[in-house]
C-alpha cells in the first residue's frame, strides 16, 4: 500500500487563499529540458517558515524541498526582484481593501539599529550601543513598507534617508504630500526633500527653555505664538511597524551576509503579515 503524505503541517504555511493570492506572480518555469519537479508551494512555504522561525536555511525541516533548493529560489527572486513585486501587488489589495488609495499621500521615516555578527555593511551605533546594521524604512499610514535602506549603524540618518528618497518609485514621488521625520532628520535631508517632494519634511521639534528643565504651562504658550509648534499624531505607526518586524524571529537581528538579503526579510515578513489579512477580510 502507498505511504500516505505525513508531511507536518506549520503555522507559516500556505493557506488555499494565500496561494491564490501569490501564485500568478511567481515566475514559471523556463521553456525546454527537464521539467520542473519541484513544488514551487512548498519552496515557497519554507522560506516563510524560515522568516517565522529564524532558523538557518540548513536546519530546513526534511518536509520541504532540499535545502539548497529552496534557498536557489530564494536568491534568484530575490537578485530578479521578484519578492518585492509580490509585496507591492498585495500592498496595493491591502490598501485598497482597507478603503484607501493604491499610493498614499502620506508618509513616516525612521530608522532601527539592529544586531548583526557577520556580513557586509557593519558599523557601531554609539547611540544605541548597537553593533550591526541600521534599517531606514518609508511607511503609510497603514504601517506599510513603501521603501528600505541597510546601511552600517554608524552612520548618519540623516545622510543615508537621502538614498532611500532614490529608492522611492518614481509614480509615488509626485503624489507624496507630506513626510514625517524626527529630529535625527533635520540639516541636509530637509533640504533634499524640498528639493526632490517640493516641500520641507513635517518635524516636530521640542525646545527647552535651556535651564535644563522643560517649559511651564505659560512658556509654552508664550513660545507658540512665537514659532508654532507642529504636532505630528502619525509619528507611532512607524514604531508599529518596528513592533511587526518582532514577530518574525528572523528580524529581531540582522542574519543576512548582504545588505540585499537583509532588505528581501523585510519585504517576506511584511508579505506574510498583508496575506494573513487578505485572508481574514475574505473570511
Amino acid at each position: 500500500m502507498p505511504v500516505k503524505d505525513r508531511r507536518r503541517h506549520y503555522p507559516s504555511d500556505l493557506t488555499d487563499a494565500q496561494w491564490e493570492l501569490i501564485k500568478h506572480l511567481l515566475p514559471r518555469a523556463r521553456c525546454g529540458g527537464r521539467p520542473r519537479s519541484t513544488d514551487i508551494r512548498q519552496v515557497v512555504c519554507g522560506i516563510l517558515y524560515l522568516v517565522s522561525t529564524g532558523g538557518a536555511w540548513r536546519y530546513l525541516p526534511n518536509d520541504f524541498p532540499p535545502w539548497k533548493t529552496v534557498y536557489h529560489y530564494y536568491r534568484t527572486w530575490s537578485f530578479a526582484g521578484v519578492w518585492r513585486l509580490i509585496h507591492e501587488e498585495l500592498k496595493r489589495m491591502s490598501r485598497e481593501a482597507a478603503g484607501k488609495r493604491a499610493d498614499p499621500t502620506y508618509l513616516i521615516i525612521d530608522s532601527q539599529s539592529v544586531r548583526a555578527q557577520s556580513g557586509e555593511k557593519l558599523g557601531y551605533d554609539g547611540f544605541k550601543r548597537v553593533r550591526g546594521r541600521k534599517r531606514q524604512i518609508v511607511v503609510d499610514t497603514l504601517g506599510f513598507v513603501h521603501g528600505v535602506h541597510i546601511h552600517r549603524a554608524n552612520l548618519s540618518d540623516n545622510k543615508e534617508a537621502e538614498l532611500l528618497l532614490e529608492k522611492l518609485p518614481q509614480k509615488l514621488v509626485g503624489k507624496i504630500q507630506v513626510l514625517s521625520a524626527d529630529l535625527g532628520y533635520r540639516g541636509a535631508f530637509e533640504e533634499k526633500c524640498k528639493i526632490k517632494f517640493g516641500f520641507y519634511p513635517l518635524i516636530g521639534r521640542r525646545e527647552n527653555t535651556g535651564q535644563g528643565r522643560r517649559k511651564t504651562t505659560q512658556e509654552k504658550k508664550e513660545w507658540a505664538r512665537s514659532r508654532p509648534l507642529i504636532e505630528q499624531p502619525k509619528r507611532w505607526i512607524v514604531e508599529r511597524t518596528f513592533a511587526w518586524f518582532n514577530g518574525y524571529r528572523r528580524l529581531n537581528r540582522d542574519y543576512e551576509k548582504s545588505v540585499l538579503s537583509s532588505e528581501t526579510m523585510i519585504y517576506l515578513g511584511m508579505t506574510q503579515l498583508m496575506m494573513r489579512r487578505q485572508q481574514r477580510k475574505s473570511l
